[in-house]
């Protein structure tokens, strides 16, 4: 029997050809790379559509598909996704909730001032409600002064609420509804709304209109309400409202 030691040019040879899969690989890898791209999300904070990468401002984008998803209902759900921003709920009495900045109190800037530090807008019109953000494009918020652009009431920041066009091409439906529960509450929560996009003039102008409903079952039963103080009997029955 014969045997034959491999020379130095076929296990060169050899080597070459095996390393060829390998090589024809990595451009397949580097291609599945370039395919990873980060979202881009436009903002219009500073009155010009820019990438939220790009703009000087301390600013947090909440899209659409982010309110849907993480049921964004209000400021304060928002809230849990924006850094340095916390809202603290006062309960009914209060129609807008208080809204704290970097840990500070911005519902006024002190004795003598009635403007608030933190302003909210729909759109470019300024509100002073919690607003609901369903068929929106964005919730844009910025932190820190924005006098120069906002004016007035916005030192510690501003809450800028985008809705979507309407679309004068194309007529529009939707519907959307939530069920939900409290621990503490004796019956279900109930949302539900609708949208409605009209056509008015082709490629110029449209309607879209909004109605939402929002039935909250709250978490405390409080049937005895002092209504007038000092007025009340003050040994009342209370198995008898009307003796409260």
């Amino acid at each position: 029997m014969v045997y034959r030691t491999p020379s130095k040019k076929q296990l060169a040879q050899a080597i070459s050809l095996a390393s060829i899969p390998v090589a024809a690989a990595i451009p397949g890898v580097t291609a599945a790379a370039d395919k990873t791209m980060i979202e881009e999300v436009v903002v219009t904070a500073t009155r010009r559509a820019e990438n939220v990468q790009d703009i000087p401002i301390n600013i947090t984008a909440v899209s659409s598909d982010q309110l849907k998803e993480l049921r964004l209902h209000n400021i304060s759900d928002i809230a849990h996704y924006v850094p340095g921003l916390t809202v603290v709920d006062r309960g009914p009495r209060n129609n807008t909730p208080d809204i704290l900045v970097r840990g500070l109190n911005t519902t006024g800037l002190g004795p003598g001032f009635t403007s608030d530090t933190v302003a909210s807008y729909l759109g470019e019109i300024p509100l002073q409600i919690d607003l609901i953000p369903v068929d929106m494009e964005r919730v844009e918020v910025l932190i820190g002064p924005q006098g120069t652009l906002y004016g007035q009431g916005t030192m510690g920041g501003a809450i800028r609420y985008i809705p979507v066009e309407a679309n004068p091409n194309e007529f529009e439906i939707d519907t959307r509804a939530d069920l939900n529960s409290n621990s503490e509450a004796d019956d279900l929560g109930l949302e539900y709304g609708l949208t409605v996009n009209i056509p008015l003039m082709e490629d110029t102008l449209a309607l879209r209109v909004n109605m939402d409903r929002r039935d909250d079952p709250g978490f405390i039963d409080y049937d005895f309400v002092v209504k007038q103080p000092g007025v009340s009997n003050p040994e009342p029955d209370f198995s008898d409202p009307a003796d409260v």
